[in-house]
């Protein structure tokens, strides 16, 4: 049996850097159990250095 749904979740970012790691950090936590069939983000607010992304993936769970 195969579900897709996506998750979406909104990060403040800083800086660059902070997105990279922000986004190793969910990949290596979720991957566990799911199996990401897209990931993409876009940014909502920018203003000085800081940045709101929304991120979504696209998601298919194995059961």
């Amino acid at each position: 049996m195969l579900l897709y749904f996506d998750i979406n979740y909104i990060v403040l970012i800083k800086n660059k850097i902070t997105v990279l790691i922000t986004l190793l950090y969910l990949y290596l936590k979720i991957i566990k159990k799911f199996f990401f069939l897209q990931i993409y983000g876009k940014i909502l607010f920018k203003k000085n250095n800081f940045s709101i992304y929304k991120f979504t993936h696209q998601v298919k769970i194995f059961n």
